[in-house]
């Protein structure tokens, strides 16, 4: 069965564009061109994925958005904002208001084609025979001049390609945290955050260090190709008004990297597994608790068997491992409504669009109406609140950091922060100068002492 989107859309040309791309693609499209028709639209779906415009005659798409979220049969459907207001604040905005992706207008509609079918886990015999990394891509581009940004960016997009414009290296640290790219391009002179240094973040961060880094410098000089190199930059290229030999050597630099990840996908797929080295352990010492009756004979097992049934067999005879406390997922910190809307999902799926944005709420489940604070420790917001990073994006990075400790933020103790203070230093020196970070993570650790 093909997969029904839902399109919200003011402009007639994304319409047909987007429905026709769409169509040809699988999909089955329902397009809407205001507030008021796609709110009405929601509530005949299911729907598979929602495409909603930021911008509409009588509504905001953020807004609509953030009520499909609250209704409980899209509570889980992936949505793509379509926007103009393309740069990295909005996107931000967009992304923890309840959005699953956000795509910058002008946009190619094959870019949103292929992102629909990773959204909604479709794969077609094109894709399945190409590489996944082939075709149109999502890419940053960091510099503080406007005009070359511009300039560089209609060039991508001319390619299909889905480009976001930061202005500075902690600019594009932000909106790394909350969305991944396929490719960056960065400045090497930029105010504050060096282009080296955010080079070096995103390379020294497990979740960023594969993406290809192409560094933008205004001269050839070995001995800034030579640094450049050891922060993990892929590829120098001097900075021009020529936008087009630059997007060729970029595509070069996604092409070969696409090309080494799959020749080391393939190789290590085809790697025999490793041989298990001879042991030097007798077959009596592989006996386990139930040797000893087996070696009985038969007329003396039943009653021997029984008696030995009775007794507690451990966890080392059995060879189990003890664990740690389970992990808790990370959840992004939504707006108000997101999480009125938490407690309202379990509702029943008949309930009217129109009541959960202007109804009082009669019924709530216990944890309806919760700050987003509730969910977390009274410590862990003494840490958010010393940390020195933004709320929306310490609380979420923070959050994250812990998880990899292996600690529940909801139940954060002193032990529990002592044992994250590796994974919260590593988080802040991704966004903070490592002097600042120092800082913060002096009196991080005082609260650990404290609380203790």
């Amino acid at each position: 069965m093909n997969p029904n989107v839902l399109l919200i859309d003011d402009s007639l040309s994304v319409r047909v564009s987007l429905q026709h791309a769409l169509t040809a693609a699988g999909f089955n499209v329902t397009a809407c061109d205001s507030g008021a028709s796609g709110r009405k639209a929601l509530r005949t779906g299911p729907y598979a994925l929602l495409l909603i415009d930021v911008h509409l005659p009588d509504a905001n798409g953020i807004e609509i958005a953030l009520e499909a979220r609250a209704f409980p049969p899209t509570a889980k459907t992936p949505i793509v904002i379509l926007s103009a207001e393309c740069d990295v604040p909005h996107r931000v905005k967009g992304l923890n208001a309840g959005a699953t992706d956000y795509i910058g207008k002008p946009f190619a509609p094959t870019f949103v084609v292929k992102r629909a079918r990773q959204l909604t886990e479709m794969r077609s015999s094109i894709t399945a025979g190409n590489n996944a990394g082939s075709g149109p891509l999502r890419l940053l581009l960091v510099d503080d001049s406007p005009t070359f940004l511009n300039a560089f960016a209609d060039r991508l997009r001319t390619e299909g390609h889905d480009v976001i414009l930061a202005k500075s290296g902690s600019e594009a640290l932000t909106f790394l945290a909350v969305q991944p790219v396929d490719g960056i391009v960065l400045d090497v002179f930029m105010p504050g955050i060096s282009g080296l240094e955010t080079c070096r973040r995103i390379k020294n961060t497990p979740a960023w260090a594969d993406i290809p880094v192409m560094m933008l410098t205004g001269r050839e000089d070995s001995i800034a190709k030579a640094t450049g190199l050891t922060a993990g930059v892929d590829e120098y290229v001097v900075k021009s008004t020529d936008v087009t030999s630059m997007a060729v050597r970029l595509g070069e630099l996604l092409k070969r990297k696409r090309l080494e990840k799959a020749v080391a996908k393939t190789s290590l797929s085809s790697r025999p597994p490793p041989e298990k080295p001879p042991s030097s352990k007798s077959p009596d010492s592989f006996r386990g608790p139930m040797s000893a009756v087996l070696d009985k004979p038969p007329s003396s097992r039943g009653s021997d068997a029984l008696r030995d049934s009775a007794r507690p067999i451990s966890s080392s005879e059995l060879g189990f491992s003890q664990r740690g406390p389970d992990s808790t997922r990370d959840s992004s910190r939504l707006a108000a409504l997101m999480e009125r809307a938490a407690g309202r999902a379990s509702e029943s799926t008949q309930t009217d669009l129109s009541r959960i944005t202007i109804a009082p709420e009669t019924a709530r489940s216990p944890d309806s109406g919760r700050d987003p604070k509730s969910a977390t420790s009274p410590l862990f917001e003494q840490v958010l609140s010393v940390c020195g990073l933004p709320q929306f994006i310490g609380r979420s990075s923070l959050k994250r950091a812990f998880e990899r400790a292996g600690v529940d933020v909801a139940t954060l103790t002193p032990e529990g922060l002592a044992r994250g203070l590796g994974e919260v230093r590593q988080t802040l020196c991704i966004f903070l100068p490592a002097p600042e970070a120092e800082r913060h993570m002096v009196s991080i650790a005082g609260l650990s002492r404290k609380s203790a």
